[in-house]
């Protein structure tokens, strides 16, 4: 090929690529490449297109190879940081990704891709900031408009986030990912009828968006009306599926119907408080006919022993027996067509063994006053803790005389104990609870919980023990909306925030129920 010639062909390749035609520009770069190895636009090309393919190796063979010959194209360190993120190599990704936007500081795709991965690795201001920057150099770029949205969202801004999306909006009125992001961020801050409008809005667009279904979902249940919500609510499974998630099972999936002496398995999905609140149907499902096996989380194996109508208790990872059929255990609700007016709410469907019990009655029997459980943190790794949990210092005007404190608190917020409120008197118990057996043996020598929404909240109410939950606002779906019951649990009263991160009006409304129900049991 002549220099022309050359020039020629690479403009042809880019113009087959541009169009889809991958296999032609293929050809063209090999052909470049046969009569000019050095031709690093072809070598780079080249390896975008086998990128393209799936060939993510090849792709950053390729790739080096024109960065050797040209190290200061920017585009070229942003083509191999994709395809070392496709490898999952993300440290190597990022910088790559810096290496582009050192050579071309104005290159917005670069801080876009960066700020993915970063976002990836819950770096949300990090993200949020190159999000920032790649808008700056492509005001255009709708994409970073809604990354920077998702990144302040988790940043715990979902006023922010919304302004974000509605931006976004108002350019592209179809964009289906942002009215799903929309609706989500808009829960947040409770406005529950426009977030349940741009989730349909969103299905409406795009119909097997599994994220917007379930989106959907808990906007649909936190109103109450499960008829609605619940099929949505199926689709989180697929939103697992679409995140790498692998079917656990080949044996069909329970949907309600009579089971006639086979083995039904019961298996835990999400956190361990949805699976106490839902272990609630395995009675029923024995009661119609089925040999019932639970699988549950290490943590709650011994305690999920004391269910009526399990056959067997499998702790996840062990070996699972022979079975029919399985069901989620958050699909239990959909299957007995639950509405909020027919909860199975007989409590309780859970217990300590009775020997731990005696033990902690025993343990706990001369402590004078009020006994009151009390647990202000859950795990910081669920996306609304931040919403959820409450400094123990934000609990100072539970410090009543006559009330005796019991910390139950697990994880980091644990240490808080070590520094209670003044004039709280506050025993630490969580070092002697290894798994929730123990906690809900504690709980069973003790008069009251105080908790916010935790698993621990779901624990008080399956053993059938008084409890207090602080609820943000706006709360989980499985709470509901303005009412101080629960339909989960009888024993359970709601004190929530009267609007959103506003938590003193709740903890001063528990605090004065705390001086009546002390005065009701000295009377």
């Amino acid at each position: 090929m002549s220099d022309l010639t050359i020039t020629d062909a690479f403009t042809t390749a880019l113009e087959h690529h541009r169009s889809g035609r991958h296999g032609a520009a293929e050809v063209l770069c090999r052909q470049i490449i046969a009569a000019e190895p050095q031709h690093a636009d072809a070598l780079h090309l080249l390896g975008v297109l086998a990128h393209q393919s799936g060939h993510h190796q090849s792709a950053t063979q390729l790739i080096g190879r024109a960065i050797a010959l040209n190290d200061g194209v920017a585009r070229y360190h942003l083509s191999l940081g994709e395809a070392l993120r496709a490898m999952k190599q993300t440290a190597e990704a990022m910088q790559c990704f810096r290496r582009a936007i050192d050579r071309n500081p104005n290159l917005a795709a670069a801080y876009y891709s960066l700020a993915t991965l970063q976002f990836d690795s819950d770096d949300f201001p990090a993200a949020a900031d190159n999000f920032r920057s790649a808008l700056a150099h492509a005001p255009n770029m709708l994409r970073a408009q809604v990354g920077l949205g998702n990144a302040l969202f988790q940043m715990g801004d979902p006023e922010a986030a919304v302004d974000c999306y509605r931006a976004v909006l108002q350019r592209d009125p179809e964009y289906a990912g942002c009215h799903s992001n929309l609706g989500l961020a808009l829960q947040d801050i409770g406005l529950l009828d426009e977030a349940i409008a741009h989730g349909e809005r969103a299905i409406a667009l795009r119909p097997n968006f599994a994220a917007a279904h379930n989106n959907l979902s808990l906007a649909l249940m936190l109103k109450g009306d499960f008829a609605a919500g619940l099929p949505h609510h199926e689709w989180r499974l697929r939103v697992d599926e679409a995140q790498g998630a692998k079917q656990r099972f080949e044996q069909p999936v329970w949907c309600g119907q009579p089971l006639d002496g086979r083995r039904i398995l019961i298996h835990a999905e999400q956190g361990a408080g949805d699976v106490l609140q839902f272990l609630r149907y395995v009675p029923l499902l024995a009661e119609r006919g089925g040999r019932v096996l639970v699988e549950v989380q290490p943590e709650l194996k011994r305690l999920a022993m004391s269910l009526k109508g399990a056959e067997a208790v499998i702790g996840r990872g062990e070996p699972l027996p022979a079975f029919d059929e399985h069901c989620p255990v958050l699909s239990l609700m959909l299957a007995f067509g639950t509405t909020v007016t027919n909860v199975p709410d007989a409590v309780p469907y859970l217990a300590a063994p009775e020997p731990l019990r005696d033990e902690w009655r025993a343990r706990l029997a001369a402590t004078p006053g009020l006994r009151v459980g009390l647990i202000w943190g859950g795990r910081p790794e669920q996306r609304r803790d931040r919403y959820r949990s409450i400094a123990l210092s934000a609990l100072a005007p539970l410090a009543i005389p006559g009330v005796t404190f019991f910390s139950l608190q697990k994880g980091p917020a644990a240490a808080q104990a070590d520094n209670p409120p003044p004039g709280m008197t506050l025993h630490n118990l969580g070092d002697a609870l290894s798994d929730f057996a123990d906690t809900a043996a504690a709980m069973s020598a003790l008069d009251l919980i105080i908790t916010v929404d935790t698993s621990t909240a779901h624990l008080a109410g399956a053993i059938g023990k008084p409890v207090w939950i602080l609820l943000s606002q706006p709360p989980d779906w499985r709470w509901l909306l303005d009412r101080e019951d629960s339909p989960w649990y009888p024993t359970a009263r709601l004190f929530r925030q009267p609007a959103h991160r506003v938590w003193g009006p709740a903890v001063a409304q528990v605090a004065a129920e705390l001086q009546r129900h002390l005065a009701g049991v000295a009377a």
